[in-house]
């Protein structure tokens, strides 16, 4: 079936997902006689990047598609539409233009993943048994892996080229390898290599699927995997430790919800973990850096919202410290929103006003272009609120719900929005109460909200409401009755599992509790 005019092909989408620079390189690798010898080709691609992918849709109309069938093939028969002939033609070229652009993409991969790009060429000589060129890219390859950082890469490949020279002199220098074989450090590369990416996969269903979406894992295969990891020859590789802490901080986590007891160990092995981030920061990638510094972070936020002090707050903020002070706040100048959000909130809580000032300033120029104007609105109107500036913050906050939604920024938006409409306290609890039910019910309905999150918001909803309504009878109540009230209200804000920013509820109950005390 011919595609309709108006419409994104598939080399569009793939073409505008290349940025300038790939692009050209694109167009150099579509005019290379060894990669393409079609010229109707060169100049399609060379006309979709002038005529089509400057565009903001990118999408091809009826003249665009016209305009491409000339540029290959001369004018069509008709000025007005292709014929299903031509269009036919047409569509086939695309299909080739897109088959070359994966090409592009797959020798653009070889030129960066390292480990790949060793793996297929060792393989290659081996092949060929060009022993002299094997040996000396081989060694080469080898002295370079000694001066980089080790994570699950690192470990692959090393056992890699472990591999390949044991392949290598079992097929064509048995005699030496009978000698002096390496079958030892074959296998405790392949070993490492895969303890450290099966328990990163097993971190990913924990923190991640488990927390965040509604599956649930057979962690049983994971205690015999952490027991190998606790073998004499693995247990001390800090890469594995690493790994290992993080994964018994998560699953103590998880144990927790049943039985309240692991939390403790839960928080031992967050300990551990962050001692293991300090002391050995110039062993690990940056990647491995900045996915175990957000598992450290997560664990703090999950604390506050079960904790009754602010000890986590403060352990929050000196990790973000840590981010900004190592360079792992941002990638290529660019920010996430998310990120940049929850280190300005850690910093609230703990008190550190200036500090929040500074690294939104410094950052703010990286966030995505559209959603900044909501980050913009957002943080700055976090900060007021935390310095009780009430006015400014609901203000801040009004202009925040007029940006596009973001998950970033726009659901906790409205719950900043519910305290400030306790704290400027112009509204009575009958008026306040709609807004309360409306905003339980948008959570329940909610599709973007973690089952973790839609009951620590509902909770936290539910208590500010009967706050609320205390705060609307002080003066007419007796204080028996509103010591009660209060009473129950903490029993209640206890009894809950999660609730958000539990701590500025306990200091509502507690300013509330000041007005009947004897």
């Amino acid at each position: 079936m011919p595609s309709k005019p108006n419409s994104k092909r598939k080399i569009t989408v793939l073409l505008s997902a290349l940025s300038t620079t790939e692009r050209s390189k694109f167009i150099q690798f579509v005019n290379s006689p060894y990669f393409n010898t079609d010229q109707t080709l060169v100049a399609l691609v060379t006309y979709l990047n002038k005529a089509v992918l400057r565009k903001v849709e990118n999408k091809l109309t009826a003249k665009n598609e016209i305009e491409a069938y000339s540029a290959m093939f001369g004018n069509p028969k008709s000025e007005a539409q292709l014929t299903n002939g031509e269009r036919a033609k047409l569509n086939d070229k695309f299909s080739r233009l897109s088959a070359l652009g994966l090409k592009f993409l797959t020798h653009t991969a070889l030129d960066n993943e390292a480990p790949e790009k060793t793996n297929l060429l060792l393989r290659q000589l081996h092949q060929k048994k060009l022993t002299s060129f094997f040996e000396t890219y081989r060694r080469k390859e080898q002295n370079q892996l000694t001066q980089k950082s080790k994570d699950k890469t690192y470990y692959l490949q090393n056992y890699q080229l472990e591999r390949s020279l044991f392949e290598f002199q079992f097929q064509y220098d048995i005699n030496k390898l009978l000698k002096t074989d390496n079958l030892e450090k074959v296998i405790e590369a392949l070993d490492t290599y895969y303890l450290i990416d099966r328990i990163l996969l097993h971190l990913a269903s924990m923190a991640l699927l488990t927390n965040v979406g509604t599956k649930s894992y057979d962690s049983k295969p994971m205690e015999w995997i952490l027991g190998l990891s606790e073998m004499p020859q693995y247990c001390d590789i800090p890469s594995v430790k690493l790994c290992r802490t993080a994964c018994y901080m998560e699953s103590y986590k998880l144990q927790s919800k049943e039985t309240p007891e692991k939390d403790r160990e839960a928080q031992e092995h967050y300990e551990e973990l962050v001692n293991l981030l300090y002391q050995y920061d110039q062993e690990f990638t940056r990647a491995l850096k900045e996915t175990f510094y957000t598992l450290a972070i997560n664990f703090c936020a999950h604390q506050t919202k079960l904790q009754k002090n602010d000890n986590f707050q403060q352990k929050g903020f000196e990790l973000y410290v840590q981010l900004e002070n190592r360079g792992l706040m941002s990638r290529n100048n660019k920010v996430s929103a998310g990120r940049l959000i929850n280190g300005i909130s850690f910093a609230c809580h703990s008190g550190n006003y200036d500090w929040a000032e500074t690294l939104f300033e410094k950052y703010i120029p990286q966030i995505d272009k559209q959603i900044r104007r909501g980050v913009s609105s957002f943080i700055p109107g976090q900060i007021a609120f935390y310095r009780s500036e009430f006015e400014l913050a609901d203000q801040l906050f009004k202009e925040t719900e007029l940006q596009p939604f973001h998950r970033a920024y726009s659901i906790s938006c409205k719950i900043f929005r519910l305290k400030c409409l306790y704290e400027i306290n112009k509204y009575s609890f009958g008026a306040a109460k709609v807004r309360f039910k409306s905003e339980i019910t948008a959570r329940r309905k909610s599709k973007v909200l973690s089952k973790s999150d839609k009951e620590s918001q509902i909770n936290y909803i539910r208590i500010l409401s009967e706050v609320y309504k205390t705060r609307d009878v002080l003066k007419i109540e007796t204080k028996p009755k509103l010591r009660k009230r209060l009473d129950q209200i903490e029993a209640k804000l206890y009894s809950f599992g999660q609730v958000s920013d539990i701590l500025w509820l306990e200091k509502k109950i507690q300013d509330l509790a000041r007005f009947i005390t004897p």
